[in-house]
């Protein structure tokens, strides 16, 4: 399981679904009464562009209250749905450019 989650390729990773169903831990899973789950497309690069910038500690702290602030705001949701349709490479790089 470990293995299949680790591979550099996002399109053979396992997906949650896939995990929880996986024999080391299916015990856990409670197809009936887990309504978390959610079943969606692989991130993409967007998600994950903070990675490859060098930026300050002010900035990375801003990214990550943005990120909680995303877990309890719908309309924070819709702003980045439209920016990453905007911006499919990111925009992280225009904001913290040196």
């Amino acid at each position: 399981m470990i293995s299949k989650l680790l591979r550099y390729d996002p399109e053979k990773r396992l997906t949650a679904e896939e995990v929880l169903q996986h024999p080391f831990i299916e015990h856990l899973f409670d197809p009936e009464n887990d309504r978390t789950l959610v079943r969606g497309n692989p991130v993409k690069y967007f998600d994950f562009e903070f990675e490859n910038l060098d930026l300050p500690q002010s900035a990375l702290k801003d990214l990550i209250l943005d990120e909680i602030v995303l877990g309890y705001s719908k309309d924070a949701v819709e702003v980045v749905k439209r920016t990453k349709k905007a911006h499919p490479e990111g925009i992280l790089k225009s904001l913290f450019a040196k």
